[in-house]
């Protein structure tokens, strides 16, 4: 969203709240959002979403609970998902600083049978700091509902920087810079430890001794609180990434002077790039050096969880170019790296892992 733009608010009295009741993966729905008072569909409440359409079903209960006060509806809550609920659902959270007495934020959840992860209630926290969260469960009415415009990209709803969030944002980001050197200059964010289910890199540990080498501190999220890995990330100059959630966590503290290189475990996509653009003005460095990917026989393909193995000298080769390493003791994974990480994963999982090379 462009900052020429002033993103819209719209106000209304006793207007009914939906929840998600219809996630429809195979059509690429999903249901829930605002009627006003008369019965109207509101379109601010859509929720924008990658591929989705967001709509209101034909036959709507009417709301057998009314809430009291003012209170800002803020959208789909991803509340499972750790890189989704960062790019989708904080991009309505500025107007909690343009409006005036406000009794609570108002959620309704992308996965109604599940609770509000830790992860999503620390984020919102360290935004809104003691703002009650009210999430809508069963048709609601509110006796005042303030919705804001998503503050995103218009066809993927990614969560983008503009001037009005500046407030939110900016006393965000201070909590987490470091007067001192307490936080490591250089640090590589890995996912070598996650489980097997997840997508991974083969033989990363040998490319985490290769980075330590170079000077840089090796973290694994999972492992951290959220406090510690933003104070990580605010405080690095260097950053280099294996392609994960992780850095829709850091975009919320990224500065201009930062660098930061993803390592691709499959095609690359414009999500990263959109973002950092947008909050610092600048592009991602590293391109996919995917050579091909391990996946499990018989099953359909997923890229988000296939075993990944790259081109290390090409990667390499990257990393010099662009300034993150200077290369001169380097090891390349050899071919029975890869061998038996396989074979360790097989038993792990359970399952024959098949390679399939990538296309050029």
């Amino acid at each position: 969203m462009s900052n020429n733009i002033s993103p819209k608010v719209v106000f209304h009295r006793n207007a009914i709240v939906y929840p998600i009741s219809d996630f429809d993966l195979q059509r690429r729905e999903f249901n829930g959002g605002v009627l006003t008072e008369q019965g109207h569909h509101c379109p601010l409440s859509e929720q924008i979403k990658a591929g989705y359409k967001n709509r209101l079903g034909d036959s709507l209960a009417l709301p057998q609970k009314k809430v009291s006060g003012r209170f800002l509806y803020a959208g789909m809550m991803q509340n499972r998902h750790f890189g989704h609920f960062l790019i989708e659902s904080l991009s309505r959270l500025w107007a909690s600083t343009e409006i005036n007495r406000l009794d609570g934020i108002v959620f309704i959840l992308r996965s109604p049978q599940a609770e509000i992860a830790q992860f999503a209630k620390k984020i919102i926290e360290l935004f809104l700091q003691d703002m009650p969260i009210y999430v809508v469960k069963e048709p609601s009415q509110f006796e005042e509902l303030i919705i804001s415009e998503q503050i995103c990209q218009a066809r993927q709803g990614i969560l983008l920087k503009h001037d009005v969030f500046e407030p939110l944002f900016s006393k965000f980001r201070s909590a987490f810079q470091e007067p001192t050197n307490a936080y490591p200059n250089k640090v590589y964010v890995s996912r070598s430890k996650l489980n097997g289910n997840e997508g991974l890199v083969l033989a990363e540990r040998i490319f985490e001794t290769n980075l330590e080498v170079e000077g840089y501190t090796v973290i694994h999220p999972q492992e951290l609180s959220v406090n510690e890995q933003l104070n990580f990330y605010a405080n690095a100059e260097k950053l280099i990434f294996s392609d994960g959630s992780a850095f829709h966590l850091y975009i919320l503290v990224a500065q201009q002077f930062q660098d930061c290189f993803i390592v691709w475990r499959r095609k690359k996509h414009n999500d990263f790039d959109i973002q950092l653009r947008s909050f610092v003005g600048k592009s991602t460095y590293g391109k996919p050096f995917l050579d091909g990917y391990f996946t499990p026989e018989n099953e359909a393909h997923n890229s988000a969880r296939h075993k990944a193995k790259l081109d290390y000298e090409k990667l390499k080769s990257q990393l010099v170019e662009d300034g993150f390493i200077h290369g001169d003791e380097w090891e390349v994974p050899a071919e029975r790296d890869f061998t038996e990480e396989i074979e360790l994963l097989e038993k792990r999982l359970k399952k024959r892992l098949v390679y399939v090379e990538a296309k050029s």
